[in-house]
């Protein structure tokens, strides 16, 4: 039976041949069963939790009182999503020249409370700030107020990835990580900040993709309240929509 496995970022591409009288396809990774597939399947994704790492994965082929009529092993390597992705501004919009192009780095990074996630960095004048997470989980800087203008790594990546889209010349007083979710493919965080005693909350998103054999990451950050998500960088680029897509350069 032939059967075919393909390692991508987070993720393996299965496939394999049709087998005669086959009613069911049993896919397993290791020794766990992950999901029966009817005959017409010939080919399944399985998501991955880990990166960088040798799956093994085998399929069995059954009829419809369960007989297995074939079976087969196969494995591959996982890949995850590291590297430099840069977005290029195709317009004149560009908040002020401060948004001709933008460049984030992806590092994949471990938490025992949130297993495996990747951590963003903004590449801005030869230098690195994380923007994603600002602090590390369980943290007690989430939920608590910071000052604009605090000498702290936070504060510091915090800034200049606001200066990038804030185009109301206006800086908050100060701002929170209200909440931020993590799944496979998407990462969001939840920020508050307090602009003359009025708080306005945004959320940015990172969210990666493979597209045409290529890692590709997108950015988005709206606001909740309508006034002041007039005051967002949004993405010029007629051909992209909301989301900023950034290409992997390195």
């Amino acid at each position: 039976m032939e059967f075919n496995a393909v390692g991508l970022p987070k993720m393996a591409r299965l496939s394999w041949g049709q087998v005669d009288s086959a009613t069911y396809y049993d896919i397993y990774s290791g020794s766990e069963f992950i999901i029966r597939l009817d005959s017409s399947e010939l080919s399944y994704t399985v998501n991955c939790p880990m990166s960088y790492e040798d799956k093994k994965f085998s399929i069995a082929a059954r009829d419809a009182f369960n007989n297995t009529l074939d079976s087969a092993f196969t494995s591959c390597y996982i890949d995850g999503w590291d590297g430099t992705y840069k977005w290029i501004n195709k317009t004149s919009d560009d908040n002020k020249g401060r948004a001709k192009e933008i460049t984030y780095r992806i590092e994949t990074s471990f938490d025992q409370s949130v297993g495996e996630y990747f951590s963003i960095y903004l590449v801005k004048d030869g230098k690195e700030g994380r923007v994603f997470p600002l602090f590390p989980f369980g943290d007690k800087e989430y939920n608590s107020w910071h000052k604009y203008k605090e000498s702290s790594l936070a504060g510091e990546a915090y800034r200049d990835n606001a200066s990038i889209f804030n185009t109301s010349g206006i800086n908050p007083g100060k701002w929170c990580v209200n909440k931020i979710t993590i799944d496979l493919s998407k990462i969001e965080a939840y920020i508050q900040t307090s602009i003359f005693g009025i708080e306005v909350n945004t959320m940015t998103s990172f969210r990666v993709s493979y597209e045409d054999g290529e890692k590709v990451l997108y950015v988005a950050t709206v606001a909740q309240e309508s006034f002041a998500d007039g005051f967002i960088f949004k993405n010029p680029n007629p051909d992209e929509g909301i989301e900023m897509k950034f290409q992997i350069i390195e």
